[in-house]
Order: C-alpha cells, then structure tokens, then sequence
C-alpha cells in the first residue's frame, strides 16, 4: 500500500510516491507516530534510493481508538499500517485527496 499524491517540496523536488516507513505505539498513552516518506517515484523507492521528503504525523490519544486500538484492528479485521494509511487519508489536510496505489 501507498499514496501518488504530486507535492512539490521546499528545494522544488516533485514528490509523487509516499509509503509508510515507521508507525511507533505507545499503548499504555495511547498515541502513535507516523513517518511516511515521499520519493521522486515508486520505482525510485523500490530501487532503493533514499526519500526526498518525510513527514512525522502524530496520532494523539482522543484519536488512537477510533484507528489504532486491537480493538478496532479487530473489529475492522485488519492491521495497523492499513490503519495508519486511513488516519492519513482522513485526518491530514495534505493527503485528503490521495489515491492509494
């Protein structure tokens, strides 16, 4: 799983592929961290090059719950980097419009 999502970052690279690197979860908090990076392509990433861009994205207690909790994993019979990606897609402005690839 993945974004296409186009962004031109600040050294005007354009970032077209972004996938989840890292998810951290503190359980006893309820909080969670998301890096997802972005690359030229998706051909670049799966050939090994480094990101152009990365984002760290919080997930805050009021809503681990509603995403990340066993309970919803679940509930949901899914896992928690398809978890993560819904997050994104709902709760980042950048990201609202992804296509997921």
């Amino acid at each position: 799983m993945a974004y296409q999502k186009e962004y031109t970052n600040n050294q005007g690279i354009n970032v077209q592929y972004w996938s989840i690197n890292n998810l951290t979860k503190n359980l006893r908090y309820k909080t969670a961290e998301i890096t997802i990076c972005g690359y030229l392509t998706g051909q670049a990433k799966n050939q090994g090059y480094e990101p152009v861009e990365t984002r760290r994205i919080k997930v805050l207690w009021d809503k681990f719950d509603e995403y990340l909790s066993v309970d919803t994993l679940n509930t949901e019979n899914t896992n928690d980097i398809a978890m993560a990606y819904k997050y994104i897609t709902e709760n980042e402005e950048m990201f609202k419009d992804a296509i997921e690839i």
